[in-house]
């Protein structure tokens, strides 16, 4: 039976203690500022945080590009060409393109690989929730379930992984109509932080509206403490606010100790979409 190798796009967010993994591998995105394109990797070597963030609160409006059909015929095409398999699991299809163009790829190699399985599943999340379906897809992997298995596995996992963020400004979320661009802007001076989850089609969801920052940790925190499953990961990142994400990763430890809580820095992806200060937490479900 062939091996299968677990491949994910830039926009998942993997904390670092769990990226050293010979059996991912990662397609990097594209990212515009001034009409320079850059490529988006989990180690930010071509742009880093700071930079990113700041320059977007100077101003700066980067975009993204969706991966397209012959950039996923390429990379899928090098590791079928080597003789293995390939499980891909791609940022929400609710969001971007880039789900379908993936699809379209694989049912073209499978026509001219006709020996090799290659299946696209839409995670139907963003950032640290698109990761935890990454690392759930290598923990099954490493406990030897065959490929089939392991896609039927993730098709259900990936309906319990959960994800809330905050944000500071959500005029990044409607430029990018991700939201309705009729939603009310709230008052910066008022500090209110709207706090967003993702449906069932992994669209953005409003969730509620909280005064500080405090506010919108303990309202996350609770709702994790309430649903998540035990001892299982939460991850958490956040865009360029340190500050908030490991104030976040302090109240969980305490909220929920059965359970490892982990910080990354959110992806230049996910954080074109949702602005700088925006913190994520991602979770297993009950």
């Amino acid at each position: 039976m062939r091996e299968y190798l677990i491949m994910t796009d830039g926009a998942a967010d993997i904390p670092a203690e769990k990226m050293d993994d010979k059996g991912l591998i990662v397609i990097p995105m594209i990212f515009n500022i001034k009409d320079i394109a850059y490529e988006h990797f989990q180690d930010f070597r071509d742009m880093g945080s700071d930079e990113f963030y700041s320059g977007m609160k100077r101003g700066g409006l980067p975009t993204t590009e969706p991966l397209t059909k012959s950039k996923y015929v390429e990379e899928f095409e090098k590791v079928v060409k080597g003789g293995k398999d390939i499980i891909y699991i791609c940022v929400s299809g609710g969001l971007s393109e880039s789900f379908k163009a993936a699809e379209e790829a694989a049912e073209e190699l499978k026509k001219k690989y006709p020996e090799a399985s290659i299946s696209a599943i839409d995670s139907k999340n963003i950032s640290v929730g698109e990761g935890l379906l990454v690392l759930e897809a290598l923990r099954i992997k490493y406990a030897g379930i065959v490929h089939e298995g392991a896609v039927k596995h993730l098709e259900i996992v990936k309906e319990k992984i959960k994800t809330l963020f905050f944000v500071d400004d959500i005029m990044h979320l409607k430029r990018r109509a991700l939201i309705p661009k009729n939603e009310p802007s709230p008052v910066a001076a008022l500090k209110v932080r709207t706090v967003y989850s993702l449906d069932e089609g992994g669209k953005i969801s409003l969730r509620t509206k909280v005064r500080g920052n405090q506010n919108a940790i303990d309202y996350v925190s609770n709702v994790i403490k309430k649903e998540h499953e035990d001892k299982r990961l939460i991850s958490i990142s956040h865009a360029a606010a340190p500050d908030r994400g490991f104030k976040l990763q302090d109240v969980l430890n305490e909220k929920c100790p059965d359970s490892e809580v982990l910080v990354t820095m959110l992806g230049l992806i996910t954080g074109t979409f949702t602005g700088p200060a925006t913190v994520v937490a991602a979770y297993h479900s009950k």
